[in-house]
C-alpha cells in the first residue's frame, strides 16, 4: 500500500514545487492542476478513494495557499 501512495502522491511534487517558489501574483495558475491531480488521485489511488482522505489531501494543499499567503501579505 506504501508503494501505491508513494506512486500516486508523487504526481503532485513537481506543480507543488512550483507552486513554493512562485510569486504571489502567479500562484492561482497552479490551483487548476493540483485540485485535477488530487481529483484523479481519488479516483485512482486505492487508499485514497474516500471522502475523509480526499478531504485530507485538500486541506494539505489549502494550508499549504495559506502559507504562502501569510509569507507574502502583512496582515498587520
Amino acid at each position: 500500500r506504501a508503494d501505491s501512495n508513494v506512486k500516486f502522491l508523487s504526481v503532485l511534487k513537481e506543480p507543488c514545487e512550483r507552486f513554493d517558489g512562485m510569486q504571489l501574483d502567479g500562484l492561482h495558475t497552479v490551483f487548476p492542476r493540483v485540485l485535477n491531480l488530487i481529483r484523479l488521485i481519488s479516483v485512482h489511488a486505492p487508499f485514497y478513494n474516500s471522502h475523509e482522505q480526499l478531504n485530507g489531501l485538500v486541506q494539505l494543499f489549502t494550508n499549504s495557499v495559506l502559507r504562502r499567503l501569510r509569507q507574502e501579505i502583512d496582515l498587520k
